[in-house]
């Protein structure tokens, strides 16, 4: 895993990875419309993409396959952002976080998205880890979201959950999360009545099939590459 989150891909690679039929438009649009959260690497090469990026594309278009893109780009921003503090929030990183502070010169400086965000791309092995994100189809990890109420209308909500083989993952588990995330910024009883109308029909976006997905495309990709290598010597 650590191989394929400190690679590099190129445009081809990254089309094939989400299945995209028109990539260049996709990516000229997400540019012009300063939909990218991520920072670039500042040495990044033209048509060089890190995991990180792929990954934020992924969940993008993952959510705009049932939402409006304005919609999937403040539900990418909050599952991100929920890796972040989960990370940040837990003592296990604590002594690492220097470390990877020190790394963020590595970006662009000028990059005007959520800088709060610039870990997440110098250290994915940490914030898009199988601790955080299951790969195992059996146990998948599931986002619950909502955009009502989103923070300044720019970040939706999230809260990240997991199936467990001793513990069974129910509808009610669900409900439960998503009317903690819709009511949070409830002030009385009757507004807290109107939120919940959002937690009757949650939201959800299968966090495991979308990282395994990609990810696999780009292992094949490697894969490729080592073999072309190998063929060349």
């Amino acid at each position: 895993m650590q191989d394929l989150m400190h690679s590099k891909f190129k445009t081809a690679e990254v089309a094939a990875a989400l299945e995209h039929g028109n990539f260049t438009v996709f990516r000229r649009n997400y540019n012009s419309d300063r939909m990218a959260l991520l920072a670039p690497f500042a040495d990044a090469g033209r048509g060089e993409y890190a995991y990180p990026h792929v990954a934020e594309m992924s969940l993008h278009l993952a959510v705009a396959a049932t939402h409006p893109r304005e919609k999937a780009h403040m539900v990418t921003w909050g599952i991100l952002d929920y890796l972040h503090t989960q990370v940040i929030n837990s003592r296990k990183y604590h002594s690492k976080l220097n470390e990877i502070r020190e790394n963020l010169g590595e970006l662009k400086p000028d990059f005007s998205g959520p800088r709060t965000l610039d870990m997440l791309v110098v250290a994915p092995e940490v914030f898009f880890s199988e601790e955080l994100i299951s790969r195992d189809p059996d146990n998948r990890t599931w986002a619950i979201y909502s955009t009502f109420g989103a923070a300044n209308g720019i970040r939706a909500d999230v809260s990240l959950v997991r199936e467990e083989d001793d513990t069974p993952f129910t509808l009610r588990d669900i409900r439960k999360k998503a009317l903690a995330i819709a009511t949070a910024g409830a002030s009385d009883a009757i507004s807290r009545y109107h939120f919940s109308e959002a937690a009757h029909r949650p939201y959800l976006l299968d966090l495991t099939g979308v990282f395994t997905r990609f990810e696999a495309i780009l292992r094949r990709h490697i894969d490729a590459r080592t073999g072309e290598h190998l063929r060349n010597r």
